[in-house]
């Protein structure tokens, strides 16, 4: 879902990004039809979606990666170690947006240790609403959306060409 809505918001604001989702499990699924219907009331197609399993060669061509879950980002950073000044939990990239407005890419790095993220925390981890009923998928959909809204206008002032890898 925060692929399509990552895609759907930079268009919206005319940004030329890359914008594709990897993650965790074999690739090759669609997209839950939850996830496909709670979109479409959005007006975000993901009706073609096909999963992609994470690898090095996504990870060495994102400028950006944007997980999930703190887990999903300690498993980006097993897979390509020199990545992890380019890969965050969505949830700590905006709270450092927020209190960082005109931060570049590498200066919201700064200071960030792996150790970090040995544990899970709730406070960057977006629930996953698969196996779960569609008022969780919305909840989850708005949640993102409002995230994605606090990301989309910075990713062409991060210092970074314009090209986004996103990780769930």
């Amino acid at each position: 879902m925060a692929e399509g809505i990552l895609r759907t918001r930079a268009a919206e604001l005319g940004l030329d990004v890359h914008v594709s989702s990897a993650g965790a499990f074999p690739g090759g699924s669609p997209a839950t039809p939850d996830a496909v219907l709670t979109l479409r009331t959005m007006g975000i197609d993901i009706d073609r979606h096909v999963s992609r399993r994470l690898d090095r060669d996504i990870l060495a061509k994102a400028d950006l990666v944007l997980t999930m879950t703190r887990e999903h980002l300690r498993e980006a950073v097993v897979t390509d170690p020199s990545a992890f000044g380019r890969i965050f939990t969505l949830k700590e990239f905006v709270r450092k947006l927020q209190d960082s407005p005109t931060a570049t890419l590498t200066e919201l790095h700064k200071g960030r240790s792996t150790r970090d993220y040995l544990h899970n925390d709730p406070d960057d981890d977006v629930p996953d609403p698969i196996g779960k009923s569609r008022s969780v998928y919305e909840t989850t959909a708005r949640d993102l959306d409002v995230m994605l809204r606090v990301v989309v206008p910075r990713l062409s002032t991060l210092g970074i060409p314009a090209r986004t890898e996103e990780a769930s």
